[in-house]
């Protein structure tokens, strides 16, 4: 008998494991909470750490909204997913603009150099901002930090999956933000690159289970893992 061939492939792999890897990264944050955190899912980004505000929303002090990716490739300031980040950072602040808020993009791929780069030659750009977000403007070289960010913004292309108006106000941004909004917004994104492969990320929880006191042997933290995992998904749903 022939071997069946589909019309189509139809692996799924790489999407059940960008799902998974968020679940991982999920139930890490969760065990890892202070007494006054709280985390909500699928809020304002994949995971939502809020410091303060638990039993009253006005006493909430900092927002981190982070968005966990799996990536197989290096990542630059123009990667789609990138570019995302950075248009939903400029939708939130101007959203939310009395709220402490900072955006976190947490992926395992490293930075990578995009050509062409208005940084110095070998410089990625996500290296570029971090250095402009740790600096003043007194700094020796924070106005050509700004310049370059400013040019990746303005040449960025615009993603599929982004809805056209927050595209629209980040090409607003863009283009008339001054240099102070600029850094604003630079100093409240955080690039979290180089973080473990969805493949380590089990072994990583087993062993946060262990050293916070939840379970005293590898064996039993696995079967909680399990537990975990299962209740975080079905809240994901």
């Amino acid at each position: 008998m022939p071997e069946f061939q589909p019309a189509r492939n139809r692996d799924a792999y790489f999407v059940f494991r960008g799902f998974r890897y968020q679940v991982d990264m999920t139930i890490l944050r969760w065990l890892r909470l202070e007494p006054e955190q709280t985390l909500e899912l699928e809020r304002g980004e994949d995971i939502d750490l809020v410091t303060g505000g638990i039993s009253d929303p006005v006493d909430e002090q900092e927002r981190i909204l982070e968005q966990v990716k799996h990536r197989l490739a290096p990542i630059t300031l123009k990667s789609p997913a990138a570019v995302s980040v950075m248009a939903n950072a400029v939708e939130h602040h101007r959203s939310n603009p009395n709220f402490h808020l900072i955006i976190r993009f947490c992926t395992n791929a490293c930075p990578a150099v995009a050509r062409p780069s208005p940084f110095e030659p070998r410089r990625p750009g996500i290296e570029a901002w971090d250095t402009l977000r740790k600096s003043t403007a007194e700094d020796r070289g924070h106005v050509d930090l700004v310049l370059g960010i400013r040019t990746i913004l303005r040449s960025a292309a615009r993603p599929d999956d982004l809805p056209a108006t927050t595209w629209s106000g980040f090409q607003n941004f863009a283009s008339n933000a001054s240099d102070k909004e600029i850094h604003a917004v630079v100093r409240n994104l955080e690039w979290s690159t180089g973080s473990p492969a969805a493949e380590q990320l089990e072994a990583r929880v087993c062993e946060a289970l262990q050293d916070f006191g939840h379970s005293a042997s590898l064996q039993h933290a696995r079967q909680l893992y399990e537990r975990l995992f299962l209740e975080v998904f079905k809240r994901l749903s």
